[in-house]
């Protein structure tokens, strides 16, 4: 812009001074250097008008540069923007990701706990069946006593009778054989007492044995299925750290609820380890049978593992025989029959013994007479009834 300026200036100075020689002309004859005057103002102006068409075409070159060079600060503005807004896009992709993944672990947490409560509730019920089981036997073991101590009473009172309707001659002689009677009675009842105690004790140490025995069993399945459930949920989280380094996720992919829920019933189809009637459909093995079968047999560390599938049928069933040859064909054809061992009736370790509840039954009855043995069971007190009763009031 300055350049135009000065251009301007040089043209109107031009102008002036050729106004000025025109003006002397016209006064009087042009002499040779006015006109060499002349002849230089029109080359001047013909260089100031040149001069000016290249001022005037390099303001245009550099209007245009500017111009250029506004828009490209606007394309670099637009730019900024927009990787802004895909920054922030990112930012709430990944507090999205953020909040799934807490909705995820809360669901995991929730299935967790019921898992928990249906655990605690089903070792209630078990609780509750064993600690009937127990008041049973020991309303027949009071029977029992009460029974015992009626025939004491009876053979008393008819040993009394038969001394009252003795003659006096043999008034003696008949008290001596009724009190050896009423001793053999007693001694019998006695002995059948002692082999009925001694019975009941060798039962409650095979069942506390089999108890221990069960819970070593329980132990060892829940360490196998912790671990186990750790191997998954270690899965589970390898696969969420690779889905979280794309942008896009695999929607056929595995998630971590999915890994734990398939983790959760795999371990409680091979504890269980048992099938029924509903896995059948006729003689054949139907899908729920095969998908239990499958849940069972999946979790084996390897082939040599040995594993127990029971057919929780009834012994008179006439399926029974076709059922097994379809459960066998099919775990031939899946290639699950190695170290797989098919058998028939329920699955002895889901049974309980009743010995639990029968070591702390005892306890309950404040009215309750007894003897202690060495493992610390009190056994009912198998003598006459307490002072002040009687067999029918107790």
């Amino acid at each position: 812009m300055g350049s135009v300026k000065k251009m301007n200036g040089v043209v109107i100075w031009t102008l002036a001074l050729a106004l000025l020689g025109g003006m002397a002309g016209g006064c009087a004859h042009k002499t040779p250097a006015q006109k060499a005057q002349e002849a230089r103002l029109k080359e001047e102006k013909k260089r100031a008008k040149e001069q000016q068409k290249q001022a005037e075409a390099r303001a245009k070159d550099e209007q245009k540069l500017a111009q250029a060079r506004a828009q490209e600060q606007k394309k670099r503005a637009a730019e900024q923007q927009t990787r802004v807004a895909e920054q922030r896009r990112r930012d709430a992709e990944q507090q999205k990701r953020g909040v799934d993944q807490q909705n995820r672990d809360a669901e995991a947490n929730r299935l967790a706990e019921a898992q928990a409560e249906r655990n605690r509730r089903a070792a209630d019920v078990r609780a509750g069946e064993e600690r009937r089981a127990a008041e049973m036997k020991a309303v027949e073991q009071r029977r029992a006593e009460a029974r015992a101590s009626e025939g004491r009473r009876m053979a008393q009172s008819r040993a009394d009778e038969q001394q009252r309707s003795a003659n006096e001659s043999k008034l003696n002689q008949d008290r001596e054989i009724v009190a050896m009677r009423a001793d053999q009675d007693r001694k019998s009842v006695d002995t059948r007492t002692r082999e009925e105690k001694k019975q009941a004790e060798a039962r409650m140490k095979e069942e506390r044995k089999l108890a221990d025995a069960r819970a070593k069993e329980e132990k060892k399945a829940a360490e196998a299925r912790k671990k186990e459930e750790a191997r998954a949920a270690a899965l589970a989280r390898k696969r969420d750290r690779e889905r979280e380094k794309q942008f896009l996720t695999d929607e056929e992919e595995m998630h971590t609820i999915d890994a734990f829920t398939q983790a959760q019933a795999a371990a409680g189809a091979k504890a269980d380890g048992m099938l029924f009637d509903s896995h059948f459909e006729g003689t054949q093995l139907n899908t729920a049978g095969q998908a239990k079968v499958n849940l069972m047999l999946q979790n084996r560390t390897d082939a040599s593992e040995k594993a127990n599938v029971y057919l929780a049928l009834p012994e008179n069933d006439a399926n029974l025989a076709a059922r097994r040859t379809s459960l066998d064909q099919y775990l031939q054809s899946t290639g699950l029959n190695t170290n797989v061992q098919v058998k028939s009736g329920e699955n002895p370790a889901m049974r309980a013994p009743a010995s639990r509840g029968l070591l702390t039954y005892t306890k309950t009855d404040s009215d309750h007479q007894g003897t202690g043995d060495s493992s610390g069971y009190t056994s009912p007190g198998m003598g006459s009834p307490r002072q002040g009763s009687s067999p029918e009031t107790k």
